[in-house]
């Protein structure tokens, strides 16, 4: 049943196995045509260049350069077959040079079977449980890898030896104790349970005729997105991480808030006259709102909104033509028109596609003692009035102007502080 190829004749995206025989007239074999009943060598020859390699006393490392375009279907038929390492893993180099051992770096997943699927496998840990069920947890990512085209096909709560969490607890009721103590006693083993390393590991899969690339790749934002949550919610600092990152795509489904705000395009400050400076204005009052705020926030610009319910959240990606933009000149305009200055201002842009990307201005949670930041110019009745100021800050989705009332009351508060210290 078994043939070999020669390796002038392996079809390109095609994953072989190695014969373990000495004498066959070539090494590679086609695993439509290998033989069930044999035992093939460690390493697969991926066909077009490139190898999975078994590392010794550790599991296969395959290039993803070489990975990206295989189709799954065709990793899914090599991995199969058994073979003397016995190992279904393949972990991911990040390089594209020749694999080293002693120079690895792998990505913080792995694809393997399970169950007869080939899946990519997350994990990361926490310090403690997650707040959300299995289920819960499994619901959440779903949508948030639909946007990648792939499917949460499993969310597990593991220990720190990879073993079901729940293995872990003592069930005192059937011990022969007094109901009251066994309570008691099953109270304490919840409570422990609750603050045991909780590993989560997430099974993700795609079709068999995508690329691995899809898969990967999918994998590599569900990483970052898991570490970034680490059992809690996204703060503005983890936007800004996973921007960084390219995971431009991890924001679609989510609400607007408090301390994330979206736009589809960048602001028009080069303007003349009037017009741009109503675009300055707004740039302006939209930072101040969000430094007027008690947390991190996050500006992000190429993106559109749309409803779901009341809720306002983040539909699409609209990339922005980068060309031209100058983060330094939003940051001049910012501090001239801001007072006081906003501390630790980021702009930054991340180009998702040649010359084309995503606009983020970061606003870190400031001093309540600098509040209120006041915005140099307003827009009264579709005029442009400089000489006057306005203060404004963010409350969930939207935003609310401060009060007269509450600037009598800083302005008291001010007072008094200054009569105290003379």
């Amino acid at each position: 049943m078994e043939s070999t190829v020669r390796d002038g004749q392996l079809e390109e995206g095609v994953v072989y196995l190695q014969s373990m025989g000495d004498d066959d007239d070539g090494v590679a074999v086609d695993p439509e045509r290998a033989d069930p009943a044999e035992v093939y060598a460690h390493d697969l020859l991926i066909g077009g260049g490139g190898t999975i390699e078994w590392m010794h006393n550790g599991p296969l490392v395959g290039r993803y350069v070489d990975l990206a375009p295989v189709k799954l279907s065709r990793l899914h038929a090599a991995l199969k077959f058994e073979r003397c390492c016995n190992d279904p893993r393949i972990y991911i180099e990040r390089g594209s040079g020749e694999i080293n051992e002693d120079m690895l770096d792998l990505d913080d997943l792995h694809l393997e079977l399970r169950d007869s699927q080939l899946v990519a496998v997350v994990r990361t840990s926490q310090e403690s449980q997650p707040e959300m069920s299995e289920k819960e947890h499994e619901s959440s990512l779903q949508q948030i890898m639909a946007h990648y085209g792939c499917v949460v096909s499993a969310v597990r709560y593991l220990s720190a030896d990879l073993e079901p969490i729940s293995t872990l607890k003592i069930d005192f009721s059937n011990a022969g104790l007094e109901p009251d103590v066994a309570a008691k006693f099953n109270a304490e083993e919840v409570e422990r349970i609750r603050n045991t390393v909780h590993v989560v590991e997430v099974l993700l899969t795609a079709s068999d005729e995508d690329p691995c690339e899809k898969l990967i790749d999918a994998s590599r934002a569900l990483a970052a997105y898991l570490t970034a949550l680490k059992g809690g919610a996204l703060t503005g600092r983890t936007i800004v991480d996973l921007l960084r990152g390219g995971h431009t795509k991890l924001l679609l489904g989510h609400k607007e808030s408090a301390f994330l705000d979206v736009k589809s395009q960048q602001y028009n400050v080069g303007l003349n006259g009037d017009a741009g400076n109503r675009q300055k204005i707004e740039l302006a009052q939209d930072v101040a709102r969000f430094a007027n705020g008690d947390q991190d926030a996050v500006l992000v610009l190429g993106y559109t909104e749309g409803k779901v319910g009341k809720d306002s959240v983040i539909k699409g990606i609209k990339e922005i033509d980068l060309e031209g933009f100058d983060p330094d000149t939003y940051l001049k305009i910012l501090d001239a028109k801001v007072v006081p200055a906003v501390t630790g201002l980021v702009v930054e842009s991340v180009e998702t596609e040649p010359g084309k990307g995503v606009i983020f201005i970061y606003v870190p949670a400031q001093a309540p003692e600098m509040q209120p930041y006041l915005v140099h110019g307003v827009v009264a009745e579709g005029k442009v009035e400089g000489a006057f100021f306005s203060i404004v800050q963010r409350r969930g989705e939207g935003s609310i102007a401060i009060s007269a009332s509450q600037i009598h009351g800083y302005l008291v508060a001010g007072k008094a502080f200054l009569r105290g210290k003379s």
